[in-house]
């Protein structure tokens, strides 16, 4: 892909609006739906658990709710006072971190409300989300929307993901499917390349040691040392490529943002910055994020009362809005508490 700033925001931006329309399509619904239409999406699933559990770690679950709920709120914050779009531009570099954040911290909070310790890195939080929500027939997008060595996996009936499409086709319509399969494709096909030169740097590895323990048996038998030579970086075999595709599991909308998470920090950091056209493009991207974000969290929140019970759970909510929401109409956690019940 081109490393123009441009042209990369044009393709990023698409995918993050089809993300965003897959949570909820404003332009179905009246704004103020937003949270009602996910809490029905949510409930209709029947994934609620039906009963609490008692063997917690709830200081731990409470932090990582903690956490994803300040993210939230920062990025709710700086999605009101960025006024100018020079501040908009340079504060959506921060926004995909802090959306990538609220899925990592949501995701451990789940995962120990079912009883499991905190996952302590990136890919294994990666690894339980995938299973939270895509490693089972569930027509949840785009949180249980993967793309795996098959294909696309949960496509509801009625609707096609064709990942050919191209990265600037207009985002509506079964577009919304196709551009979200295309992000995910295309981050595990990146992700399918190092492994695969992991791979070969493994086969070179064993070839110099299986060279140099022959050598060792030469020296030890009083013959001249020979010169090391220089290996060169081995193919892998048509097995060896088929399985490692078999072998990685198919990937989710956590992975593309940890995806974006590394471009906007490390790879690519003024794809925001010198991207947009305008600062309609900018705060579309912002209002895109903030829509993943809360309604991610409703998903979240909604699964993780039901595990801890709903008077621990709604205490939580109360303090925190309490003490972090000086408005409290102004903060996503509040204005989605009336959703959290059955």
């Amino acid at each position: 892909m081109s490393n123009s700033p441009i042209e990369s925001f044009k393709t990023h931006s698409n995918y993050i609006r089809a993300f965003a329309l897959l949570v909820y399509d404003p332009t179905l619904l009246r704004r103020n739906q937003m949270y009602a239409t996910i809490s029905q999406r949510i409930h209709g699933a029947k994934i609620i658990p039906n009963a609490r559990r008692d063997d917690l770690d709830l200081n731990q679950i409470q932090r990582s709710l903690h956490t994803a709920w300040g993210t939230e709120t920062l990025l709710q914050a700086s999605n009101r006072f960025a006024n100018e779009e020079e501040i908009l531009r340079l504060s959506n570099n921060w926004s995909a971190v802090q959306v990538y954040y609220v899925f990592y911290h949501s995701a451990q909070a789940l995962h120990c409300a079912h009883g499991h310790p905190r996952p302590e890195s990136h890919p294994r939080t990666q690894n339980v989300f995938f299973d939270q929500w895509a490693n089972r027939r569930l027509m949840l997008a785009p949180w249980s929307f993967a793309y795996g060595s098959q294909g696309v996996i949960n496509v509801p009936d009625g609707h096609v993901a064709d990942e050919t499409i191209h990265s600037w086709s207009n985002c509506e319509g079964d577009n919304v499917f196709s551009l979200a399969a295309k992000s995910l494709m295309t981050t595990r096909r990146d992700a399918l390349h190092e492994c695969r030169k992991r791979l070969r740097d493994r086969k070179l590895q064993q070839r110099r040691r299986a060279w140099r323990a022959v050598e060792e048996v030469r020296h030890a038998e009083g013959r001249r040392p020979r010169k090391e030579p220089d290996f060169p970086l081995p193919q892998l075999t048509d097995e060896e490529i088929t399985a490692s595709d078999h072998d990685m599991r198919p990937y989710t909308i956590m992975d593309y943002l940890y995806r974006l998470r590394l471009k906007t920090n490390y790879e690519d950091s003024n794809m925001f910055t010198d991207g947009p056209e305008n600062e309609i493009d900018s705060r579309s991207v912002r209002n895109a994020l903030c829509r993943i974000a809360g309604g991610t969290l409703l998903l979240y929140e909604i699964m993780i009362r039901a595990l801890i019970g709903s008077r621990l759970f709604d205490e939580w909510v109360q303090a925190w809005v309490a003490h972090n929401v000086p408005d409290a109409h102004e903060s996503g956690l509040a204005t989605r508490i009336e959703y959290h019940r059955v």
